[in-house]
């Protein structure tokens, strides 16, 4: 693939105003509306052509406004998909009946009926767009160092936000977010020396991420491999959706929820005498926290085992390669895991000494209905970590000997072939559409353990070509989100396959520069055919440009067909979904 130059691109700001604030021109407004003619127009508009009802010109741009959003076309624009964009409430507006237009240097003015917004079109590198959206995510979404999302008590005001929210895949999103970093390192060490502002500024980040990462794997006190899926403090509010642990010295107590009350454990006691590494200790006593004031969630699923596992081996290569006690550490901590789940039968063992929900690797499981699905998936999550640690300790004893039996005697090599085949037959069963069966959060891991398998197999080249094969069984899928590290990873993975590298660059260059959740109208647009699925489900017939969709986490169907962020409004979510594309596309060359 030849290396993508990500040129300056203007990026969206909105600013709202009352009617009668003085920095509202006097002059909007004033003039008569005026119907533009839109007869003539070549190209395909977002509202109805008989919605618009005024317009102002700056130059060549023509802004154009309607009843139901705002239109900006520029028939010089460089690439395509900037010659006609949408803006709508509320992420741009504060609703979508525009009243009068006034263009100035900066951007518009536009009036609505609840307010004026001054619209801006400052220019920005992609490098700028990332470290602003770093920034906000540390101010606002970072909690107790994980990074996921944060709840606000307002809609769409940052300083709104509470101090509590754990997030189900904690540590999952936060391995996400630390590659990110680690790869920010690599490029600035690369780029400006390992002692340069940018890349200590990144190795920090990176450390302390990857830090909370890590005290999920000893937080429990249980001392045998497990990982916790969060961990709160004593002053947060437990959820009412899950299964949660108060430690209490030497014992932790399960917490009361639904969960917990339905399998009558509340109030058991588990051992968590295992101590905690002193190197870790500080994310929770720098906040004035002891091991009392901690709870913690279990019923850990394969999501957070993959991601981690992910930012370990990556960790170890990078990170460890100027630090040898951390290093050491990782190599401990991974092996932990993997000998927890092998030790276990191919499953991470919970409170009871029974499998957890969702993190099962075993034959036995396989042979269930929804494993028989699964198996696709987490049969190449299981050679992953067992290839991701031989890497990482540099070892293989029985590490080899494992794999070598589950890839090949017991055919895992050869499942995740299997995954359409397999998600086609499911959904024929239930009556549903194929893609209305899709798991979104699947592509991560699928992409996860199948590029591990791919990147890391160097030593038999049919094994390679199984995963290779199973890889691109994924990826009728995957391709359905254009994702930037999505399609960066399958090209490492695959040589000679292709990506729609229009869409890479259209990702990033019309991405947006805060990750506060904000509404963004569909329901009004004209330029987007909608299918309704076998079951109802309802999606949109083309993916939208960053600054036009709602903003999610890698879980979320892009095409979905909805009026709000999918994540809901009432969130900031993080910025990893940006920084890790970037930096994992400058560290791999892509990016320039």
């Amino acid at each position: 693939m030849k290396k993508i130059i990500l040129e300056p691109h203007f990026v969206r700001k909105s600013t709202h105003f009352a009617f009668d604030d003085p920095a509202v021109p006097a002059s909007l407004g004033e003039s008569a509306l005026e119907v533009p003619d839109l007869s003539d127009f070549p190209l395909p508009l977002p509202s109805k052509k008989s919605d618009y009802t005024c317009f102002a010109k700056a130059g060549n741009v023509l802004w154009l406004g309607a009843s139901t959003g705002l239109t900006r076309y520029d028939p010089d624009a460089k690439y395509e998909f900037d010659a006609v964009q949408y803006f709508s409430a509320d992420r741009d507006l504060k609703d979508n009946n525009v009243k009068a237009l006034l263009p100035c240097d900066t951007g518009v003015w536009v009036k609505t009926d609840r307010a004026v917004t001054l619209i801006e079109l400052p220019v920005m590198s992609a490098e700028e767009i990332s470290d602003v959206l770093l920034r906000e995510t540390l101010k606002y979404v970072s909690r107790h160092s994980m990074i996921s999302h944060k709840y606000l008590a307002r809609a769409g005001e940052h300083d709104s936000i509470l101090p509590y929210g754990s997030c189900d895949n904690d540590g999952g999103f936060t391995s996400g977010f630390c590659l990110g970093e680690i790869y920010r390192y690599a490029v600035m060490k690369r780029e400006k020396g390992k002692d340069s502002p940018e890349a200590k500024d990144a190795l920090a980040v990176a450390r302390r991420a990857l830090d909370a990462c890590m005290l999920l794997m000893y937080i429990h006190g249980r001392g045998n491999g497990f990982v916790a899926r969060t961990y709160s403090t004593a002053d947060e509010p437990v959820p009412d959706d899950g299964l949660f642990f108060r430690r209490q010295g030497n014992k932790a107590i399960c917490l009361e929820t639904s969960d917990s009350r339905d399998r009558g454990i509340v109030g058991l006691e588990i051992d968590c005498s295992a101590p905690v590494p002193d190197r870790l200790k500080y994310l929770y006593e720098e906040d004035g926290y002891t091991l009392d004031d901690i709870y913690y969630k279990c019923d850990t699923s394969s999501d957070e085992i993959t991601l981690h596992m992910l930012n370990l081996l990556f960790a170890h290569k990078i990170l460890g390669e100027d630090d040898k006690d951390l290093d050491d550490f990782i190599k401990v901590t991974a092996s932990g895991i993997v000998n927890h789940i092998i030790d276990s039968g191919y499953t991470l063992r919970d409170y009871s000494g029974e499998p957890t929900t969702w993190a099962r690797w075993d034959e036995p499981y396989f042979t269930k209905e929804i494993g028989w699905v699964d198996a696709a998936l987490n049969s190449a999550e299981m050679l992953f970590y067992l290839k991701a640690i031989m890497e990482i300790t540099g070892e293989e004893g029985r590490w080899k000997e494992i794999y070598d039996y589950l890839a090949t005697e017991r055919g895992y090599a050869d499942l995740p072939a299997k995954h359409f085949d397999r998600l086609y037959q499911q959904s024929m069963r239930d009556d549903m559409d194929p893609a209305e069966e899709i798991m979104y959060g699947d592509h991560w891991l699928a992409t996860a353990s199948l590029f591990g398998l791919c990147y890391l197999e160097k030593d038999n080249e049919e094994l390679l070509e199984k995963y290779r094969k199973g890889y691109k069984t994924w990826r009728s899928s995957i391709a359905r989100e254009h994702d930037a590290a999505l399609d960066f990873l399958y090209i490492i993975a695959c040589p000679g396959e292709e990506i729609d590298e229009g869409r890479v660059r259209e990702w990033f260059m019309r991405a947006n520069i805060s990750r506060l959740a904000a509404g963004v109208s569909l329901k009004g647009r004209h330029d987007i055919p909608v299918r309704t699925l076998r079951q109802g489900y309802r999606e949109i017939s083309t993916l939208l440009p960053q600054d036009e969709k709602f903003i999610s986490k890698y879980d979320r169907n892009p095409v979905e067909y909805k009026n709000e962020d999918s994540g809901g409004l009432m969130a900031i979510e993080s910025c990893y979904v940006y920084t890790l594309s970037y930096w994992m596309g400058r560290y791999f060359d892509f990016l320039g």
